[in-house]
């Protein structure tokens, strides 16, 4: 069926709703009124795959909020969940959901000056309704919808994920089995009174005057009869403790998050004690990278176990990847070399990896954990082949980082010859370690093509992209073993290639959109991508004037093949 009038139908809903006449709920919740932590580990089976009600309430906190957080205004998302679920009169007051386009604000009629609205509010605007409804008829007519219909559509997918939480529909965590394996939900239990769920509806209900009342010990007893209802429903369908526990713990930990405040330590440390040399603390801030690698690597286990796959399937995963990869490559170089200058330069652009994963828009990079598309299921070339080339990234990645000393070095310390010489061999293995790492994943990536599509290889952008990008390193490769380009010039070469790096992974999936690696697509960050591009320009531009004025200066020899 198609996905617009589902979409009508949802907008009759929530417009009716909304123009009923205002209810103010006998008590307003106040946070941290109940014990809703103990509800955290409860299993739902949502978004196609069994995961703790802790893993849900966050997804839903970042789609509505449009921000990766955990609380807005000092509720909770699990609390905020259970406020829409059991208390929706309050709830759907508060100012939760972010509108973001200005132009879209002044054509529904909101405060431009606001970042923040009520579901009541945004639900009772007709004009929101048939700019989204617009929206949605251009895509599936493949005419584009506009940016300010583009962002309707966001909005009016965040008041139906309220619409469904609030009427109870999406709340399946009842593991009663329906004709397509999903789970029942209260909504659908309260259709047969008489049926398996009865008794777990009734303790739900109990649940839900609790909250309301802000009754913290009717609450907690409820919670603890339906925590056990819902197992006993079906065991056998039920997941294993030991995996929802597993998941919560990844939630709270936050490997990634304090893995990169270590890797900006340890670049600090690094960068103010190798210099002077200062064996200490040269030794704290390596061992700070180190800790925070640890970490990491204990945060992708954790997120490779709770997938049951390789976490490199999509924008957020890969990108987390190629943050440990260049941690891993970085340190490996560091430990041989003992420079200084590779731990510096990894534990800057890991941190850079995992923080520009953890605050680049959902809309760009989507942290939650999804289930596989159907043709990438069951084979190991997937992971074989997406990791590698990852690694392949992260080479190039470490590379352009020690493109950027290099150039430094050369305009600002150029008497340090053969420091010079020893760091422009390191970046020349490094290219070669990329180039390496991405001959191997193009290979693997034909072996995945063949037994997926029937074909090593068909010219999909992705597949093309990454063909260039090869080429255009392995000229850097020849150009340096022939004498033509020389430190400074291979520093420049290393800045400029990873440009094409970066239109492989990002262009392809986030301005092309097309071909069948699109999957993991998504959208914005364009602005960030381009002021990105436009500062390396500057900085190559106005490096590559220095060096010339240094040549004729006498300050820097003319180049000779080194």
């Amino acid at each position: 069926m198609s996905s617009f009038l589902p979409t009508i139908l949802l907008g009759f809903s929530a417009l009716a709703a909304a123009a009923a006449p205002a209810q103010q709920p006998a008590t307003s919740y106040q946070p941290g009124s109940v014990d809703f932590e103990q509800t955290a580990g409860w299993a739902i089976l949502s978004g196609g795959r069994h995961k703790p009600l802790d893993s849900y309430a966050r997804e839903l906190i970042v789609q509505i909020s449009g921000r990766k957080v955990t609380q807005l205004d000092g509720v909770h998302a699990l609390e905020m969940v259970w406020g829409y679920a059991l208390s929706p009169e309050d709830f759907l007051a508060r100012p939760y959901v972010r509108v973001d386009n200005d132009d879209l604000k002044l054509l529904i009629g909101v405060d431009k000056g606001e970042r923040r609205f009520a579901f009541n509010t945004l639900a009772a605007s007709a004009e929101l309704s048939r700019i989204a409804n617009e929206g949605y008829r251009k895509e599936e007519a493949d005419e584009g919808p506009t940016p300010v219909e583009r962002d309707a559509m966001r909005v009016w997918n965040k008041l139906g994920a309220i619409d469904q939480l609030r009427s109870g529909a999406s709340l399946t965590l009842f593991p009663i089995l329906g004709p397509s394996g999903e789970w029942a939900s209260p909504a659908s239990l309260a259709k047969d009174s008489q049926g398996p769920g009865s008794e777990a509806l009734g303790v739900y209900g109990r649940l839900r005057s609790a909250f309301r009342a802000g009754d913290r010990a009717a609450f907690a007893s409820a919670a603890t009869e339906l925590g056990a209802a819902l197992r006993a429903l079906s065991p056998a369908a039920y997941p294993d403790p030991g995996d929802l526990e597993l998941e919560l713990k990844y939630n709270r930990w936050d490997t990634f998050g304090k893995a990169s405040w270590l890797f900006l330590l340890g670049f600090v440390l690094i960068l103010v004690f190798a210099r002077a040399q200062n064996r200490l603390g040269y030794a704290l801030g390596l061992g700070s990278v180190i800790v925070g690698f640890a970490g990491q690597t204990v945060g992708i286990g954790m997120r490779w176990a709770i997938a049951g796959r390789a976490p490199v399937s999509d924008m957020y995963e890969s990108l987390v990847f190629m943050g440990w990869g260049v941690i891993a490559i970085g340190l490996v170089l560091e430990l041989v070399y003992r420079k200084g200058y590779f731990g510096m330069v990894a534990g800057a652009l890991g941190f850079l990896a995992l923080a520009f994963a953890r605050w680049l828009p959902p809309s760009m990079m989507d942290s939650s954990i999804s289930p596989l598309m159907p043709v990438l299921r069951n084979t190991s070339w997937l992971s074989i082949h997406v990791m590698t080339i990852m690694l392949s990234y992260s080479a190039f990645f470490l590379a352009m980082g020690m493109g950027h000393v290099v150039m430094f070095k050369q305009l600002y310390q150029p008497g340090r010859t053969n420091q010079l010489k020893t760091l422009t061999a390191l970046l020349y293995k490094t290219i070669q370690v990329g180039v390496l790492f991405l001959a191997a994943g193009i290979a693997f990536g034909a072996i995945w093509a063949n037994e997926s599509w029937g074909r090593y290889w068909g010219w999909d952008p992705k597949e093309t992209w990454s063909a260039i990008t090869f080429f255009i390193y392995l000229a850097v490769i020849h150009a340096r073993y022939a004498g033509w380009i020389h430190q400074y010039g291979l520093a420049v070469c290393s800045v400029i290639s990873f440009m094409f790096v970066l239109f492989t992974y990002y262009g392809v999936n986030y301005v092309l959109g097309a071909g069948l690696h699109a999957y993991g697509r998504g959208s914005g960050g364009m602005v960030y991508v381009i002021g990105y591009l436009l500062a390396e320009l500057a900085v190559i531009l106005l490096g590559w004037w220095r060096y010339q004025v240094a040549i004729r200066t006498g300050q820097i020899a003319k180049p000779v093949l080194d």
